[in-house]
């Protein structure tokens, strides 16, 4: 991913903020330049989603009116037919974040929408812009005291229910990222997460090539597993486990016609 000051200089995004307004006058006329060479080469996407990552730059710590003009628009342009703007648009989005940092929690619900739909994209260069935004944003939300789990869970349970392998393994470090985070009790939350990582088990697809990444239904389920037995050492130490909730689950799922979901579910 090409980050926004590898497009202008460290002293252009510095003089972008600058208190003296002659500084930021000639900072915006450097901004001018390099968009009008984009829009020259057709990259006229590139060039609006440049200026917006450069605006947030500018402002240094964005307040949230200001990151609710910048970031919709950034968002909307993850739809594009145009491989290239979903690019630009996952770069623009990661350069608004890395400079907002807590502020982009506030949009980590739309953002997070805006990965999931990605992560599966049909080109590997879109595909991995998203990974390299989606690391950034993990790193923000699992830090930040404002992160609602509360809020999250029940997204995160409804879309275990897709069958694309990058989507499942996208959900999946997400699940292990938040089971990592040291001070987050994830434990709790397993009766609404467990069905759908046994179901990750059974991966129904072939081996599949989207983007040109292969993607093997033995890698979900060694992830889902490695999740799994990770939940399972918490609980052996843990007396806060709902126990019926999840026997509930384990007793229908030890009846599946899916082999590895039918002997993990199953007691040694």
């Amino acid at each position: 991913m090409v980050a926004s000051d590898e497009l202008l200089p460290q002293a252009v995004l510095r003089s972008i903020g600058d208190k003296l307004y002659e500084k930021r006058k000639v900072a915006a006329l450097e901004v001018e330049q390099v968009v009008k060479r984009l829009a020259a080469a057709g990259e006229h996407h590139r060039g609006a989603l440049l200026c917006l990552a450069a605006a947030t730059v500018g402002l240094g710590e964005p307040s949230e009116g200001y990151l609710r003009q910048i970031v919709p628009p950034v968002l909307a342009s993850f739809t594009d037919q145009d491989s290239r703007v979903r690019y630009y648009a996952c770069e623009s989005l990661y350069n608004i974040a890395k400079v907002s940092r807590e502020g982009f929690v506030v949009f980590f619900s739309e953002a997070f929408d805006a990965m999931f739909r990605l992560c599966a994209d049909s080109e590997s260069n879109v595909q991995n812009a998203v990974t390299f935004l989606d690391n950034l944003v993990k790193d923000i939300v699992t830090a930040s005291p404002q992160f609602s789990v509360d809020a999250f869970i029940p997204k995160l349970r409804d879309y275990m229910r897709v069958t694309n392998p990058y989507k499942r393994q996208f959900l999946i470090s997400w699940v292990a990222v938040l089971e990592s985070v040291p001070d987050l009790d994830l434990l709790a939350y397993l009766p609404e997460l467990l069905d759908g990582l046994l179901n990750l088990l059974s991966d129904p697809n072939s081996p599949s090539s989207l983007g040109g990444i292969e993607v093997e239904k033995a890698e979900i389920r060694v992830s889902a597993q490695k999740v799994l037995m990770e939940f399972l050492v918490e609980i052996q130490v843990s007396r806060t486990v709902d126990w019926v909730a999840l026997s509930a689950i384990l007793v229908d799922k030890a009846g599946s016609q899916a082999e590895h979901m039918r002997i993990t579910s199953r007691p040694p």
